[in-house]
């Protein structure tokens, strides 16, 4: 066609000049050619093979470990010792052997020195050898063979971690011992612990020939020939023909035929026999392999017990992750077999008289058998197989570790010659890290010195954390206020991936490089805040020891108002407030209340106090002390009473008196000053702690008679929760949602401030059970809210959960039932308040509303109320007949105000006096009692007095009795 040959003209010029442009490309080797087919491909799919292209020469490619690697590791390590100026990590290296250092140092893969294509493939810890190692993205792999190499370098992407750490595969052990060492005792035992299973490799080989033997064989199982020969000869006693069953269990047993499978198992059972790698491969595959047991994990007990069995695990790749070999000694399992000897002796004092009759009936016959085995003779004998025996299975046992040692795998030895708990417990320690630290498994964790640390954060080598100078495992534990950082409290960094982490000790470091992903995945520590707490107390009761630990531990500046004052005096002696506490001083006179807080006011604008806290030492002591700190506000959030008495005061200062830390200088302790010091605090404190606990709820009182010890963890727990409340607060104000106001240091007038919709009542009540609920019997805020910048006090815990779990239904425009109008509310009365309101009457003539409706109504249920517990609802007066009663009211008074009363009512229970009863009546109320008890003690005493009758010593006994007891 005329219109394709120009398309064929053009194509055959470009042609002509890309095989001349392509020899010229070629010929640089910073350019590659990349051939794309455009046939049948849309424009996105050629984009997309070209992006391809384009990204191949830059993606990451791995290579076989070689010498310059190697050397270039060296000189890694060499510069790494020479940056190093803390001789800690050095000293510890230098104790280990060289080459294990350098292991220990070494960058490894994302499965750590496990072969990745084992455990991609096979989901197999088996551990790399060095000497097949590969370095990829500047880590290290070892790998199990040559072939899993080029698999890996063929797509290594394919077998390294991207978004998340590699899962490991569940804890697979292989319990080793001889027979007798009580491996199956603590294999069960483990396997409930942890969950796993429990394969007994013999027990499953006797399964496989149980269908046809019908019976366990074995060493074990080898039943003795002379309990057949007694029931012989009991048969033949007895005058019975003898049975032909042993006869035929013979013949069957001998009709079986077993397949040379079979056979092979039956040799290794009676024989211990190494099974064949054709049958192992039908039986021990699937444990690794299949499920339940690829993905539940399980302890092998009792293989591999050869060396070729172990060779076998080793050449298959079924690698368990640790061999836990329980070690006795000769003695202990000829023991047990002496214990076993001596079970049967009761067989045989059980079968004497039997063995006289014999001797009595066949004397003949027995002088023709042969002489029997004698017992001592019998024990050595069976010593000497128990012997033989243990001496072959150790051997194995031997052989198999030196197997397992080749390809890397973890031993244990545990003494088995100690009580079977002891020896259950030692496997359980050496197999609980490899369970709990399973998340961590392929991690790596490598401990620097912190100068090199800041060196390589200060270069961008490697990124701070995300917990920055925090410690992970501390904050784990709880911990809130943000350690100090200064030459007492010493920083021991470790690197993981590509982040620095600082730990308080080499304890929490320790556990930190066990688990890693437990610490790092917890939440970040929220936001330092300036902690302002202070301490008061008795002399000697610990104040500034306290004072001073929180100062070297986290940081915090502590003042007693000497150093407020001496902290003016030093940076701003020109000031007004400076030269007032100047002309003071230098006159001798006490610097007044007024000045004191003035000057720690200004001490609380220092950097550290604003950033990082204060603790006041000693301070407040007197009540307008406090209204001075309240004026100036400054509010501790946390007031610290240390409670101590006078003897305690003065134990203690006897004993600082013999201490050799005394000061050069002389120091006001004598017995009369702290006499006056501590009068002097204990006329004070009552005031100062009854204002802090009815106003600001932030008082605690600590028994400062304990160890120091003890009261540093008290006060620094008190404090750890204030901050920690505080912290949520701020967090959930931020973000909009409910947050809990106790401990929050807030007065009742900024509360009644702030109060919302609902005033002190419940909304929560309110809106599920539409009760009425009042706060205000109590003025604590513990479980109170803020929503909204509004306060709501709430009647429980559970109430409180559910307001901060979903304000917005309990409060307005969502709320489903807004409060009562005021004139609307039930008022409490007191009785005072009930008689003020004469000659107004009580509704339901006075009887109890609650009771009435609560008894449904009923004539019974009409009980009169008591002027004590009453209330005022909608301008009408109600009387209850307790104080149960009368809250039920006031929850629901809608439901119990406007009740009718029946037409018959019990009659009026008006008071009679008891002189305007007649005669009968008046001796009934008075003396019937009295006189009931002496005519019982009459009856039962009888008494006669002398010279007078029967009758008269009675009636003279009642007389007596009744004056005794009525006047």
């Amino acid at each position: 066609m005329p219109e394709m040959e120009a398309t064929k003209g053009k194509i055959d010029l470009f042609m002509n000049d890309w095989q001349t442009m392509e020899s010229e490309i070629k010929q640089t080797p910073l350019v590659q050619v990349a051939d794309l087919e455009i046939a049948e491909q849309t424009p996105e799919s050629l984009l997309s093979q070209i992006i391809l292209a384009m990204e191949e020469p830059f993606k990451y490619r791995g290579w076989e470990l070689s010498n310059e690697d190697l050397d270039e590791e060296a000189e890694d390590l060499a510069a790494e010792a020479e940056a190093v100026e803390d001789n800690e990590a050095e000293e510890e290296e230098n104790e280990e052997d060289e080459e294990k250092a350098k292991e220990k140092k070494r960058r490894m893969g994302d499965t750590k020195h496990f072969c990745p294509v084992s455990l991609k493939e096979d989901y197999v810890l088996y551990p790399g050898l060095p000497e097949h190692a590969v370095k990829y993205q500047e880590k290290i792999y070892y790998f199990s063979n040559p072939e899993y190499i080029d698999q890996f370098l063929k797509n290594p992407e394919e077998y390294v971690a991207h978004n998340e750490p590699l899962q490991a595969p569940p804890l697979r052990v292989c319990l080793l011992g001889v027979h007798g060492a009580g491996k199956t005792a603590c294999a069960r035992w483990l396997a409930d612990k942890f969950g796993i299973f429990h394969i007994q490799f013999k027990e499953y080989l006797q399964e496989l020939l149980l269908p046809k033997t019908k019976e366990k064989i074995g060493l074990d199982f080898v039943e003795e020939p002379e309990e057949d020969d007694y029931e012989i000869q009991l048969q033949e006693l007895q005058g019975l023909p003898q049975t032909t069953t042993e006869t035929e269990d013979e013949e069957s047993k001998q009709e079986v035929e077993f397949t040379d499978e079979e056979e092979a198992i039956k040799a290794s059972l009676m024989d211990a026999q190494p099974l064949p790698p054709e049958i192992l491969d039908n039986i021990v595959p699937d444990w690794w392999k299949k499920e339940p047991f690829r993905s539940t994990g399980f302890i092998l007990d009792g293989f591999p017990r050869t060396p070729d069995e172990a060779q076998y695990l080793s050449e298959q790749g079924l690698c368990p992750d640790i061999a836990i070999y329980i070690r006795i000694e000769e003695s202990d399992d000829l023991e047990d077999g002496e214990n076993d000897e001596g079970s049967e002796e009761e067989d045989e004092t059980a079968n004497e008289d039997i063995e006289a009759i014999l001797e009595e009936e066949f004397f003949e016959e027995e002088e023709e058998e042969p002489e029997e085995e004698q017992e001592a003779d019998a024990i050595e004998r069976m010593q000497n197989e128990i012997l033989e025996r243990f001496e072959s299975e150790r051997g194995g046992i031997e052989g198999v570790q030196e197997e397992l040692e080749k390809i890397s795998i973890p031993l244990a030895e545990i003494n088995g010659s100690r009580k079977l708990r002891i020896v259950r417990y030692q496997v359980y320690c050496k197999l609980n890290p490899l369970v709990e630290n399973r998340r961590s498994i392929f991690e790596k964790c490598y401990p620097i010195s912190l100068p090199l640390a800041q060196k390589m954060l200060v270069f961008s080598y490697k990124f701070p954390s995300s917990f920055g100078q925090w410690d992970p495992v501390k904050l784990k534990e709880g911990e809130i206020i943000k350690p100090a950082q200064n030459y007492e409290n010493t920083l021991f960094p470790v690197i993981h991936r590509q982040y620095v982490y600082f730990f308080s000790s080499k304890k929490n470091r320790e556990i930190f490089m066990n688990d890693p992903i437990k610490y790092i995945c917890q939440p970040k520590p929220k936001p330092p805040l300036p902690v302002k707490i202070a301490i008061v107390g008795p002399p000697k009761s610990g104040k500034t020891t306290v004072a001073k630990k929180f100062e070297s531990a986290y940081g915090l500046r502590r003042l007693s108002m000497g150093d407020a004052i001496r902290f003016v005096l030093n940076n701003q002696p020109e000031s007004e407030l400076g030269l007032q506490l100047n002309w003071h001083l230098h006159r001798g006179l006490t610097v007044p209340d007024e000045l004191a807080i003035q000057a720690l006011d200004v001490a609380l604008l220092d950097q550290v106090c604003s950033t990082t806290g204060v603790v006041i030492d000693g301070y407040p002591v007197t009540k307008k002390q406090v209204n001075l700190l309240e004026s100036a506000r400054i509010i501790p959030v946390k007031i610290i009473e240390l409670e101590m008495d006078a003897k305690e005061v003065f134990r203690r200062a006897l004993l600082d008196k013999e201490s050799t830390d005394r000061p050069s200088y002389p120091v006001h302790d004598s017995p009369q000053i702290l006499a006056i010091k501590n009068s002097y605090y204990r006329q004070h404190i009552d005031a100062i702690r009854t204002y802090y606990n009815k106003e600001r709820q932030n008082w605690c009182v600590i028994d400062a008679s304990q160890s120091k010890w003890w009261i540093w963890d008290k006060v620094l727990q008190e404090v750890q929760g204030i901050v920690k409340e505080i912290q949520i607060y701020l967090e959930r104000v931020r973000e909009g949602k409910a947050a809990s106001i106790a401990d929050l240091c807030i007065t009742p007038e900024e509360l009644q401030y702030r109060l919302g919709e609902f005033e002190q009542y419940c909304p929560v009540s309110l809106a599920d059970k539409g009760e009425l609920v009042d706060c205000s019997v109590t003025s604590s805020l513990q479980f109170a809210a803020e929503f909204r910048a509004h306060y709501y006090k709430m009647a429980s815990q559970e109430e409180l959960d559910k307001f901060l779990n979903r304000p917005e239904i309990y409060v307005p425009p969502l709320a489903p039932r807004p409060l009562p109008p005021q004139n609307k509310l039930p008022q409490k009365l007191t009785a005072a308040e009930v008689k003020a309101l004469f000659p107004k009457s009580a509704e339901m003539q006075g009887y109890c509303p609650v009771t009435y409706l609560d008894g449904k109504q009923r004539y019974e249920s009409l009980v009169p109320g008591n002027n004590e517990y009453a209330a005022k609802y909608q301008d009408k007066l109600y009387v209850f007949e307790s104080e149960e009663k009368l809250l039920k009211f006031m929850r629901l008074p809608e439901k119990y105000w406007n009740l009718k009363l029946p037409n018959k009512l019990p009659p009026v229970r008006e008071p009679i006096l008891l002189t305007a009863l007649p005669m009968a009546g008046y001796l009934e109320q008075g003396v019937a009692t009295s006189l009931i008890k002496a005519l019982n003690e009459v009856g039962c005493l009888k008494p006669k007095f002398p010279f007078l009758s029967v009758r008269r010593t009675a009636l003279l006994f009642v007389a007596c009795h009744l004056k005794a007891q009525l006047f």
